[in-house]
């Protein structure tokens, strides 16, 4: 479930949503207290009070959850050709001057194609939610954090902590990150209620970072309950929906009761025009209770399995087979445990054990918690007829071998630079300069955190004037990790100094 695939844009919906909102209720408390033009003045403060305590409410809430909301920036590499920075920077000095190609000059192309993993750089939220010895847990979205080699969290007052990925879980699509920081204390972290409590109507609150905004805060409902998504053949099913304004950078962070309470983990979006429409989804916390717990222990989530596809019986399926209760067997998984135990297409699954089955997901969820390996007893209906089967659970294909491990990364300050040749300064409106253009720079890399950018020139390394790229690499390779670097650059013809330290990893 992520952001991207819906290509979220900001909008005045929510601010509408919020006026309409407030009308409503202003109405509402009119039509209760037979309030007609005129009324007291006792009469109209009673209103402007039900108001204010009701923003009150929601002062309290933001105060209280506040610190444990936290900013997620994950570092992560994807294997993709592309072509780099440099293509689109000379284009634009080089647009319908094909002989003055830099791509003809030796040594250099024009288009440099990668084929080697590429980084990029994912945002998202999270909350804090356990704290067990020096260590603070932070529940978030697995797509936030998937295949991440570095993870910074930023807390409310922009402290900026290292953060280990300590399990993922693909499958409900939750991650647990651990900090330690002794500005943390029991009082930030969030807890966590009762998503089986949760009706429609309901008051929700998402809390995040929505397009980098951090700890914003929108107001809405529970719109709907147990709604089921599907995204690259995985079935998300049980999610609460809402109208709170959910939208990129939202992924991981919560949605809050007025209890103030966690109830969800922000997730997805559904619209049609890529932009929040009052669709927004989160996953139950209820769900995330239990992978939070054994991505803590085990650092990955043990699913028991079955290996069959099923359906819900129908009406129609009802009548045809003359079973009003369970679930009907579409598919047998060559290998599986269902199959090696002599399940077959058009079994109906009756009971697991002693637990009546009447719906997919109960049966989803009864075999994912047995534990791998365990005799288990199934009821089925086969042509009328119940059989008792003898199946071994076994192991979910989706579990991870082990933990999560740290995905050695070699980067270095992470910049990429061609020298400024005499024709190309004379383009660009720096003739006779001499110095590098910064062409790329690895996303999280110490030399992006500082503020360099595509495009800088590069006059000065630590004092010292560069002449030519060869040289600055040089210099650059010269420097030991936890050096200060600072740049001199000029940035559409303003000088500025840009300081970062060394960092190999």
């Amino acid at each position: 479930m992520r952001y991207s695939t819906f290509h979220i844009y900001s909008n005045s919906r929510q601010y509408i949503f919020t006026l309409v909102l407030l009308a409503v209720l202003v109405l509402s408390v009119v039509g209760a207290g037979g309030i007609q033009p005129g009324s007291s003045q006792s009469d109209l403060a009673n209103q402007k009070a039900v108001l204010c305590s009701l923003e009150d409410s929601f002062n309290a809430i933001a105060e209280q959850v506040g610190p444990g909301v936290v900013s997620i920036t994950a570092v992560q590499r994807v294997v993709q050709e592309e072509q780099t920075g440099l293509d689109e920077f000379f284009k634009r000095f080089y647009e319908g001057n094909s002989d003055e190609s830099f791509g003809s000059a030796p040594g250099h192309s024009f288009y440099l194609i990668q084929s080697t993993p590429t980084p990029v750089t994912a945002s998202g939220s999270g909350t804090i939610v356990r704290h067990e010895g020096q260590y603070y847990y932070i529940l978030t979205n697995n797509h936030v954090v998937e295949g991440a080699y570095k993870v910074q969290v930023t807390l409310r007052d922009e402290t900026q902590l290292d953060g280990i990925v300590v399990g993922t879980d693909s499958v409900t699509d939750l991650a647990v990150v651990r900090v330690a920081s002794p500005k943390l204390s029991d009082a930030d972290v969030v807890p966590m209620g009762d998503s089986n409590a949760v009706k429609v109507g309901s008051w929700a609150l998402a809390v995040g970072n929505p397009f980098g905004f951090e700890h914003t805060l929108t107001v809405g409902v529970i719109s709907a309950v147990q709604r089921e998504l599907e995204e690259d053949d995985i079935i998300y099913p049980d999610l609460i929906q809402t109208d709170a304004a959910i939208n990129k950078g939202n992924s991981g962070g919560p949605l809050i009761d007025v209890e103030g309470r966690v109830i969800g983990v922000n997730a997805a979006i559904a619209s049609p025009t890529g932009g929040f429409v009052g669709l927004g989804f989160a996953i139950p916390i209820n769900t995330a209770k239990s992978v939070l717990d054994q991505l803590i222990r085990d650092g990955r989530v043990v699913r028991g399995w079955l290996g069959v596809g099923s359906q819900e019986l129908i009406p129609e399926f009802q009548e045809y087979y003359g079973v009003q209760k369970g679930v009907l067997v579409c598919s047998v998984i060559d290998g599986s445990p269902a199959k090696k135990a002599g399940l077959a297409e058009e079994d109906i699954i009756a009971k697991v054990g002693q637990t009546d089955i009447e719906e997919v997901l109960q049966l989803q969820r009864l075999v994912a918690g047995i534990k791998p390996g365990t005799p288990t007893l199934l009821t089925v209906i086969r042509q009328g007829e119940p059989h008792e089967i003898q199946v071994q659970i076994g192991l979910s294909p989706t579990t991870p071998a082990g933990p999560p491990q740290p995905i050695p990364v070699k980067q270095g300050p992470g910049i990429q630079v061609r020298t400024l040749s005499f024709d190309l300064a004379k383009k660009i409106g720096y003739e006779g300069l001499e110095g590098v253009i910064v062409i790329d720079i690895l996303a999280g890399g110490p030399a992006e955190n500082s503020g360099l950018a595509e495009g800088d020139i590069v006059t000065h390394f630590n004092g010292r004037k560069v002449v030519n790229e060869g040289q600055f690499a040089g210099m650059l390779k010269g420097m030991q990790e936890g050096k200060v670097v600072v740049l001199r650059i000029l940035r559409k013809g303003m000088p500025r100094l840009i300081g970062f330290r060394m960092d190999s990893a």
